[in-house]
């Protein structure tokens, strides 16, 4: 009974380096059996590279679903009884779902057969896709909306990256279980490691934008704010922005666009890997990001393990992480804003090591698994 009890099936997005940081840790433990079957937002596939990655950690594919859909809701019935089939056949008894919309609607099996589900939520999900489909008045998103209430009815815990995260969730379900666990950084393997400077970065200091390029993560505003930098900073500074291999290539032009009108140098790399990104934070002057929405960043995190000055946008974080004696934050969207802080983080950096220690404290990826495992299998 111990073996049955310990097995988990993860609904997960094939390839997605967040869900492989919470999966390796569990799959990892004694006594335990993972299965997966791929979500996405389109049509998911197993790619060779990533069923490798599975193999060697014993993580059993059993297939993948398309996502589930209202105005096909013919075909997701049909899937959600070939779900609880696989959920049989295996003697599944817990059953994980990272990102919320639209993959939260696969908690509908709980009602086909028993299943402890949990659902790891990431910032936008919440704050920006369930808000919206909540607050619409469509007919379609009242049914939606409707089949999400009746989801997160059979979900018994939910965990969140912040402060902002778990008050949304309980916003659809007041009596949710809702804990606080962030995917962290592996603390280690910053601090102990040797990270040579990026190939691709020329010699002097530079600026890291380390977001991905997609709306969201408005870096237009960026653009906008070197043009305002008094010419001796735009000139001193090379301008790195990584990801212009992303699938939004309609963006990356339209932001490369903006940046060659620009009396700056600017860099544009492709997505980088885990090393890769570490080597352009080690060589960092300072890191700036300012999404429309965001959970808890790892980036901004990662940056602080590094001792690197961070500028994040006006949102509202989680405080005991990012306050007024660990980062410096934008009081708007304003050109202006950006400057000022950007400005102020150069002059005055020494923000670095109480950042550095609150990070060490908050963000270590292996406490948090723990916590995360804790509720996997003993709550």
């Amino acid at each position: 009974m111990e073996e049955v009890s310990r097995r988990v099936l993860f609904l997960a997005i094939p390839e997605s380096l967040h869900d492989k940081k919470w999966m390796e840790p569990i799959a990892a433990q004694d006594n335990t059996q993972c299965f997966l079957v791929g979500v996405d937002h389109t049509e998911p596939t197993i790619s060779p590279e990533y069923q490798q990655w599975l193999d060697e950690r014993n993580i059993q594919v059993l297939g993948t679903l398309p996502p589930f859909s209202v105005r096909r809701l013919g075909g997701s019935m049909k899937n959600l009884f070939w779900l609880a089939q696989q959920l049989k056949a295996h003697q599944l008894r817990r059953m994980h779902i990272f990102f919320a919309e639209p993959h939260a609607l696969w908690a509908l099996v709980a009602y086909l057969t028993p299943i402890r589900v949990t659902l790891t939520t990431r910032g936008t999900d919440i704050l920006k896709g369930l808000t919206q489909t909540f607050t619409s008045k469509s007919p379609v998103n009242r049914v939606v909306s409707r089949l999400y209430r009746m989801a997160f009815g059979k979900i018994q815990a939910v965990t969140a990256t912040s402060q902002g995260q778990k008050e949304g969730v309980l916003k659809i379900r007041k009596s949710l279980k809702v804990e606080i666990i962030r995917t962290g950084v592996n603390v280690e393997q910053i601090l102990d490691q040797a990270h040579p400077r990026h190939p691709q970065i020329p010699e002097g200091p530079y600026v890291l934008f380390p977001r991905k390029m997609t709306p969201l993560y408005n870096h237009e505003l960026s653009i906008e704010g070197i043009k305002h930098l008094p010419e001796a900073i735009r000139k001193k500074y090379n301008w790195v922005f990584v990801d212009d291999d992303s699938p939004h290539q309609d963006y990356v032009e339209l932001i490369k666009a903006q940046a060659a009108s620009v009396d700056a140098d600017v860099i544009f790399l492709p997505g980088q890997s885990q090393s890769e990104i570490f080597q352009l934070y080690a060589h960092t002057t300072l890191v700036m990001m300012h999404p429309h929405s965001d959970g808890t960043p790892v980036s901004a995190i990662e940056a602080m393990l590094f001792s690197k000055p961070v500028v994040l946008g006006p949102l509202e974080y989680d405080a005991d992480l990012f306050h007024e004696g660990t980062v410096y934050q934008m009081a708007n969207y304003s050109p202006q804003a950006w400057v000022n802080q950007l400005t102020l983080a150069l002059e005055q950096p020494q923000k670095v090591e109480a950042a550095l220690e609150t990070a060490i404290r908050l963000g270590n990826r292996s406490s948090e698994m723990k916590k995360f495992a804790d509720l996997l299998f003993h709550k």
